[in-house]
């Protein structure tokens, strides 16, 4: 809403964004068990600016991320059906906004957040008949984050220079479960129930 138009001689709002992906995956299957093993990166850039009178604005971001996951699934006519699994994601933000007038910088924004998920989980599903299904499930997670923040600038109403900064990080733990259970009345219907946890 800052930038609502642009006047004749001046330059015109500029946004350019970049998307890299990239992905690959493995599968390898025996007579009980299919393993799988995935992994995939995205990578994406922004870059904009947006003139108005003398003042220039201008926003630059880029965020990378990239997962990995190891699954083993039983296959098959089985009593229990098992899944396993391993994941990794990590995400890395950096932020870059300024502000120009008349040529000068007023403002200047650096910000850069990282973070990182380590899980595994298992998965159990019981056939207690052809028709009745039990299953249960269990999800270990262990999260952190961390974060900085820089400003600097010129206080345009003093014309003092400020700065300042921030910086954090965290670190989390999470066990979560999941219950289900299902019938198959029909062939074409299968009524199920399913209690889960999440975050």
């Amino acid at each position: 809403t800052l930038f609502r138009s642009v006047s004749d001689g001046f330059g015109d709002p500029y946004l350019r964004r970049c998307t890299h992906s990239q992905s690959l995956s493995g599968r390898y299957t025996t007579d009980n068990w299919v393993f799988t093993l995935m992994s995939a990166w995205q990578q994406q850039t922004f870059d904009r600016e947006f003139p108005y009178s003398v003042s220039l604005a201008k926003f630059n971001e880029s965020w990378n991320q990239n997962v990995q996951e190891l699954r083993a699934a039983t296959q098959g006519d089985n009593t229990v059906d098992m899944v396993f699994g391993l994941y990794r994601q990590d995400t890395n933000e950096r932020l870059k906004y300024g502000y120009d007038y008349a040529g000068f910088t007023i403002a200047n924004t650096r910000a850069n957040t990282e973070a990182e998920t380590l899980a595994a989980y298992s998965d159990l599903t019981w056939h207690v008949t052809d028709k009745f299904d039990l299953g249960g499930g269990l999800r270990y997670s262990h999260d952190k984050a961390k974060t900085r923040y820089t400003n600097a600038g010129i206080n345009t109403s003093t014309f003092q220079p400020y700065s300042f900064s921030a910086d954090g990080d965290t670190r989390d733990d999470q066990v979560l479960g999941q219950l289900s259970a299902g019938y198959q009345f029909t062939p074409a219907l299968r009524v199920y129930t399913r209690i889960a946890q999440g975050y």
